[in-house]
């Protein structure tokens, strides 16, 4: 029995054999479970070496779901509509929800449910051991360093950024800077050039998939009164690594670090 985080209980006589993943952070956590063969399904954006795809998370197709006969769909309330998780519920599908994740023991907390709900729980459990110490490697490597301070940029048009209330925020702590858009309102602010300029960031780390990316972060050289464009410190980063909630995170982290701290070192080859 597990309860999401609408607060309906799930119950299963077995643990789930036929999974449906609406996220894709779910469905690199189902893989790093060792459970691959029970999903079979995932959205156009999920990595899956098998499965039906079911269509975006916004709008996934609810036939080609149900017609998959789950008894399990995974979703998201951030990432999928709750009119897609009513209307599964009203087709006798169990849905679990998962909230948004604020910080590293909220993740931590989400492959402990999935765990438990799969029968996974000491492949979970290595799973969180091996990113806790990633991570912890990571702080211990920085502790001692200076901490500059960080704009982690999400969107180039609008320019979008993050407040404390991520896990996102917490990654640029741990990582051994400060987040210059930490006491903005919104979880993911949108910022004005402007704004930015008055800001003024040490480090400009862009996380933004492909193309979109590498021009957010050349649009920066027309600002050069920018210490971060002053000093060459405007970098982009795989958003795989630190947007997303899967088993990468400590790779993630560690990654920001050697933008932050390391330039030369690492990172080199993600300068735009």
């Amino acid at each position: 029995m597990a309860t999401d985080s609408t607060g309906t209980v799930l119950t299963f006589p077995r643990p789930p054999q036929r999974i449906v993943s609406l996220n894709p952070d779910f469905t690199s956590n189902l893989l790093a479970l060792g459970i691959e063969e029970r999903v079979v399904g995932g959205t156009d954006f999920c990595l899956l070496p098998g499965g039906e795809k079911v269509g975006s998370l916004s709008h996934p197709d609810l036939e080609k779901i149900v017609a998959l006969l789950p008894d399990l769909v995974l979703a998201t309330r951030e990432g999928n509509r709750p009119q897609t998780v009513a209307a599964l519920r009203r087709a006798g599908i169990k849905v679990f929800v998962a909230a948004p994740c604020s910080d590293f023991d909220g993740y931590y907390s989400l492959l402990f449910h999935l765990g438990f709900l799969l029968d996974r729980e000491e492949a979970a459990g290595r799973v969180v051991l091996r990113i806790r110490e990633e991570i912890s490697e990571v702080e211990a490597s920085v502790k001692d360093l200076s901490r500059p301070r960080v704009l982690l940029q999400l969107g180039a048009g609008p320019i979008v950024a993050v407040n404390r209330q991520t896990i996102i925020h917490r990654a640029i702590q741990a990582a051994g800077g400060i987040n210059v858009t930490a006491d903005w309102p919104n979880r993911y602010p949108v910022l004005s050039r402007e704004t930015v300029l008055s800001l003024d960031p040490d480090v400009i780390v862009v996380a933004i998939m492909g193309e979109e990316g590498i021009w957010g972060a050349r649009q920066w050289s027309d600002f050069p009164r920018l210490r971060a464009v002053r000093e060459g410190r405007v970098f982009t980063l795989d958003p795989d690594l630190i947007c997303r909630l899967t088993p990468r995170l400590g790779e993630g982290v560690d990654r920001l670090a050697a933008l932050i701290h390391r330039p030369g070192e690492k990172a080199g080859e993600e300068r735009p």
